[in-house]
């Protein structure tokens, strides 16, 4: 797989593999206290050795389709924001998306924009792997299978849950098929 095969661009962001040369960039970003409290595994103080042994990890994570990692960067600058990355739980089934962003850049919806296209990602990847053909039927039987098994394992049916599938189906179905997003949405109480 090229480099270029690796990247991702959207409306203002590029996703692109990390280097060794954004180690220092990371570094300076995620030595910040308020980095380290909102995620699971960035050390406070943060070092350049840190940097580069996390970022020397990633092709192997690609290569074992367990974790794939990118740099969210600025499509004109090349300006580095931050981290999004996509899980592949074989074990458990599931996959979970995470990010980091420098705090400087916190607002402006540069998550967001880097998720729907990480959410695009990973479903490319499995309707790849499934064969299907007509994706939104599949993600949304595949979303209510998802959903009703979570339900089952917290033993309850819970209103938040269905809340949750609803939105869900919205948010992928204006994702994957470009549907318009409801600006209202009524739900029954």
């Amino acid at each position: 797989m090229t480099l270029a095969s690796k990247i991702i661009e959207t409306e203002r962001l590029t996703l692109r593999p990390f280097t060794l040369e954004d180690a220092e960039d990371v570094t300076n970003l995620c030595d910040n206290y308020n980095i380290y409290k909102t995620t699971l595994h960035i050390p406070y103080p943060y070092t350049l050795e840190n940097a580069k042994e996390w970022i020397s990890s990633h092709e192997i994570n690609r290569k074992e389709d367990t974790l794939y990692q990118f740099a969210i960067t600025d499509k004109d600058s090349g300006e580095l924001y931050g981290s999004i990355s996509l899980s592949n739980r074989k074990n458990h089934q599931n996959g979970e998306i995470a990010y980091w962003l420098g705090e400087e850049f916190w607002g402006r919806g540069f998550v967001t924009e880097a998720s729907k296209a990480m959410i695009q990602f990973a479903l490319k990847r499995l309707f790849k792997k499934s064969g299907e053909n007509d994706t939104s039927n599949f993600f949304v039987s595949l979303l209510f299978h998802s959903s009703r098994i979570n339900c089952i394992r917290s033993g309850t049916q819970s209103y938040a849950a269905s809340i949750f599938s609803i939105l869900s189906i919205l948010l992928f179905e204006h994702v994957l098929c470009g549907k318009e997003f409801p600006s209202r949405i009524c739900i029954p109480s």
